[in-house]
């Protein structure tokens, strides 16, 4: 079931035209940003279930074998066209429409749940995190727009296949990092060890904030135990 205000928001990404920019920037390693290569090549490795929240068309796929050909990938995105396009390409694979916030698996079925490039944008985005890590079993590996002032919220035209003007836009979020790591460790079991590396860098010119510089931020978050009374663990560098 996909939430029809969620679906409303987020349908730009469904924009004709807009499945060239996945398939053509998102399907090799060397489309990897440098903030995903602190962590994803070894997580996949180690890994035998991967989820793939916002797979668009599927192609992340390609970059998830070249790493682990074993693995097991599954593809969940909110515009439906992405996954009929995803199904056909990616035979082999498991595609499945969602909003994120609603998954239709158990508790800790993946070894591995990822999401790259869609939780800044969407107003939501705690209610995916919570599903993320309801449906892991091992790790959450997303990334956010961080700040260490107060929480910023803007706006960013989606304009993937260059059209010569905007034709909609998403919400977009720049936290701030203490009030994140706050909530991400009220998770429940709370998680064994967050892990961050980022780095200060402008956001897309796309976007219309009220700041010039953001924190590009990965998060690996270790799933706890509710046996494990020990607290959190935090491991954090902003400066990588």
């Amino acid at each position: 079931m996909v939430n029809q205000r969620i679906l409303s928001e987020q349908k730009v990404w469904g924009l004709s035209g807009n499945e060239r920019f996945f398939t053509e920037t998102r399907s090799s390693i060397d489309h990897l940003y440098r903030s995903e290569k602190f962590f994803l090549p070894q997580q996949i490795v180690e890994s035998q279930d991967f989820l793939d929240i916002g797979c668009a068309c599927g192609d992340f796929s390609r970059i998830v074998r070249h790493y682990n050909p074993a693995i097991r990938y599954t593809g969940a995105d909110i515009i439906e066209r992405f996954i009929n396009i995803a199904r056909e390409r990616y035979p082999e694979d498991v595609f499945i429409v969602s909003d994120g916030i609603s998954l239709a698996f158990p508790d800790n079925r993946f070894d591995l749940v990822h999401s790259s490039g869609i939780l800044h944008l969407n107003s939501q985005y705690k209610d995916v995190v919570r599903e993320m890590y309801r449906v892991s079993s091992r790790h959450v590996l997303c990334d956010f727009r961080l700040t260490n002032g107060p929480q910023v919220i803007g706006e960013m035209d989606v304009n993937l296949v260059g059209q010569e003007k905007a034709v909609d836009t998403l919400p977009y979020y720049v936290v701030n990092v203490d009030e994140h790591l706050a909530f991400l460790k009220s998770l429940s079991p709370s998680p064994a060890r967050i892990t961050v590396k980022g780095y200060a860098h402008p956001p897309t010119k796309a976007a219309r904030l009220s700041v010039d510089s953001v924190l590009m931020a990965f998060f690996l978050i270790e799933k706890g135990n509710a046996a494990v009374m020990n607290g959190t663990v935090i491991d954090i560098n902003l400066n990588a």
